[in-house]
């Protein structure tokens, strides 16, 4: 991890898990929905 690397306390470690983690389930979630509608895989995430 690149944040690993900084002086940061466990709070603001934790805090930038979450919103890691919340991005990574947008990303996840954003190319799901476009895998349902349009039957095809916009980042390579899935396959038929």
């Amino acid at each position: 991890m690149v944040f690993s690397s900084l002086p940061v306390n466990q709070f603001d470690s934790h805090n930038w898990q979450q919103v890691i983690n919340i991005y990574d389930t947008i990303f996840f979630l954003s190319s799901r929905i476009y895998h349902e509608i349009y039957n095809d895989d916009l980042f390579g995430c899935f396959s038929n």
